[in-house]
């Protein structure tokens, strides 16, 4: 799905050398780690493991055979994806080169449109039976403030005692652990819910060392916050354990202490204590000149070193970016002394948690998000969100969206993801915004500083609605416009209700059109749709008349259709400005039967022939359009201009491959 595609960008690794496995490394401590297909660790170092952190997920163990992808750096394998139902998922395992550790972050993808329960296993097979344990408390038992364990062998030898670390300190999702002494077994258990459309995550790190009281110094020493840094932006979003001390709004990310505020320094150095001053003064540029209260203000980041350019993060969680008018920051020590400290020192800065500064900030305001990080709540009567699409411009109700995407770069269109979890592509036609936004300016600036529009709120309710999936992975959820839906088969015209329609399915291979018709008392047929156009309205959203030689799979729940619960109205605006005409003119030919034939012959000869030529054209203008995004290096006017260029050049190809079609049917039916 594209919604899925979008998703997964910097949630795994970038085409790299295929790994055939075992995968053998050494980490920064000089520990050996074998990993095989299934992502587990064999052996070790002198037989630490008897098979480590395998994966079942409902029951089922994951398992692999083919290639993974190794990153450039030889670092990190990412294997899969496995699929299970709905469920896609992942295997990332990353050994530290300094520290001296194994990591693992598994990804787990829900394609399907509903929240789904989800029960995870890991077992680890320990090398030796464990007669001693030792948790991050100190004691040998675990308490729910533990977040990591170590087991071993009191007698110690040569193998090496395990760490375990299964959460950070303030998470709150934790997996359950099991364990015997005088056993060689370990599970982790963890039942989640993965929402609809939308990937998780969850981390689990392992270390080896020797002898055990190496491993004590480790787990004492050890900062999930600080390993995670290590973690792309993308995928540490979506950890569930790992959460807590890390406060992220969008691109900016603040590390956070409980008790006091906390000073990163470019040095990596962290000064603990308490922020001074009462304000911030932000040249914004985009909006004018800004007087934030500090109380106002949860943290900055100082991006590029030496630079006075700073990214605010504010308690409502709005992101405001530009230059800093003071050039220093006064924080006040525990002991009492005062340090300056110069902004462009400084990596980021953070205020302590508080009632007043949460651990987590929800966003509840219609939000402009800026490519350059800034997150602005804006006024969404302001936005003209007229979409250009191949079924004409639709004036869509922010009302009724839960997001729009201007940052795609795979594909060049932008995306619109309805609340009820529908995906429509094309292009936002306003190239040139002006919002009102909360903070009391006026944001104006070109489309292309924008990279996406998000609209809080919650989701409609629960119904059946009929599910449209298109060649191009758009998704569209609601009803079937037309009355009735005909179908031509070598037998004859068949006309069925949609109340009566279970499933359309296209041909893979077959001529556009043509498809598979499953109905809900099990009947099965296929045929060519006689329409070029099938009217969809998504629900609640505008109504489209789709092209038949776009739809991939119709599935239509029973009671979708039913005509005691009529569709929602829609205003005239949200209408199509131009639709696809689904006229048809005769042409009969002239002369005696088998002239006539002759003539019919030909003239389907040369539609195939052009038909042929115009696909060969769709295909150049795919291969162009994906050379120009290539090129593509930041905002530009030029590239948005030449995708919509391209979109309506291909639009136009398909209509023309549309009318072929249409009088190739139309000669099969004479």
């Amino acid at each position: 799905m594209a919604a899925a595609a979008a998703a997964d960008k910097g949630l795994h690794l970038p085409g790299g050398k295929a790994q055939s496995f075992t995968w053998r490394v050494t980490d920064g401590a000089k520990y050996q780690w074998d990993i095989s297909a299934h992502g587990q660790v064999s052996d070790g170092t002198n037989d630490a493991y008897d098979g480590g952190m395998r994966l079942s997920v409902n029951g089922s163990n994951w398992s692999h055979s083919g290639n993974g992808r190794r990153s450039k750096d030889g670092h990190e394998v990412e294997i899969g994806p496995w699929t299970r139902g709905s469920l896609r998922i992942w295997r990332r395992i990353y050994v530290d080169p300094k520290v001296g550790y194994c990591r693992w972050i598994d990804i787990f993808e829900n394609t399907s449109a509903s929240t789904e329960q989800v029960r995870l296993k890991y077992y680890t097979n320990i090398g030796g039976s464990v007669d001693t344990t030792y948790t991050t408390s100190g004691k040998a038992a675990l308490t729910d403030a533990d977040w990591g364990l170590i087991t071993g062998q009191s007698s110690g030898g040569s193998r090496p005692a395990l760490v375990h670390i299964f959460a950070s300190r303030s998470a709150r999702v934790r997996p359950s652990l099991r364990w015997q002494l005088n056993s060689d077994s370990l599970y982790y258990d963890l039942a989640v819910k993965i929402p609809a459309k939308s990937p998780v995550a969850v981390c689990l790190f392992e270390a080896q060392r020797r002898p055990y009281a190496e491993a004590q110094k480790f787990l004492k020493e050890f900062s999930v916050e600080r390993e995670l840094r290590k973690v792309p932006a993308e995928l540490r979003r979506i950890l569930l354990n790992m959460g807590g001390a890390m406060l992220t709004l969008g691109t900016l990310e603040l590390p956070r202490n409980e008790e006091r505020d906390l000073v990163v320094k470019r040095n990596g150095d962290e000064l603990l204590g308490t922020l001074l001053g009462e304000r911030y003064l932000v040249e914004t540029g985009l909006y004018g000149r800004l007087d934030v209260p500090a109380a106002e203000v949860v943290g900055f980041r100082v991006p590029v070193e030496g630079e006075p350019y700073v990214q605010l993060g504010l308690i409502d969680g709005q992101v405001v970016a530009g230059k800093l008018l003071a050039d220093s920051v006064e924080l006040r020590l525990p002991d009492g002394n005062r340090q300056t400290l110069a902004i462009g020192d400084i990596n980021t800065a953070a205020y302590r948690l508080s009632p007043e500064r949460p651990e987590d900030i929800e966003a509840g305001r219609p939000m402009a998000i800026l490519r350059s990080g800034q997150r602005l709540f804006f006024r969404a009567a302001d936005l003209d969100a007229t979409f250009r699409t191949e079924y004409g411009d639709l004036a869509l109700s922010p009302a009724n969206l839960r997001m729009v995407h201007l940052d795609t770069p795979d594909g060049g269109l932008h995306r619109a993801e309805f609340r009820n979890g529908s995906v429509l592509s094309g292009l936002l036609l306003a190239d040139r915004l002006s919002l009102a936004l909360d903070l009391g300016r006026t944001l104006t600036c070109p489309r292309h500083l924008v990279e996406r529009f998000e609209f809080p709120g919650e989701a409609p309710p629960e119904r059946p609605l009929a599910e449209l999936t298109l060649r191009n992975e758009d998704m569209l959820r609601g009803r079937i416009v037309e009355e009735q839906i005909e179908v031509v088969t070598p037998g004859g015209r068949n006309t069925f209700r949609p109340a009566r329609i279970a499933e359309i399915e296209r041909v893979e291979g077959g001529p556009m059109g043509v498809v598979h018709m499953k109905l809900h008392d099990g009947t099965t047929i296929s045929g060519r749709l006689a329409e070029e156009t099938l009217r969809f309205r998504v629900e609640p959203g505008p109504e489209l008349p789709v092209f038949v030689g776009h739809i991939d799979r119709l599935t239509c729940p029973k009671g979708v259709h039913d005509p005691s619960k009529p569709p929602s109205t829609q205003p005239a605006s949200t209408q199509p400005t131009t639709r696809p005409t689904t006229r048809r003119v005769a042409a009969h030919p002239a002369g005696g039967r088998e002239a006539a034939d002759a003539a019919v012959e030909a003239q389907r000869k040369r539609l195939l022939a052009q038909r042929e030529r115009l696909a060969a054209q769709i295909e150049e203008m795919a291969k162009l359009r994906a050379e120009v995004s290539k090129k593509a290096n930041g905002p530009n006017p030029a590239f948005d201009k030449a995708m919509a260029e391209f979109a309506a050049r291909e639009q136009a190809l398909h209509k023309e491959v549309g009318a072929i079609d249409a009088k190739l049917r139309q000669l099969q039916d004479e």
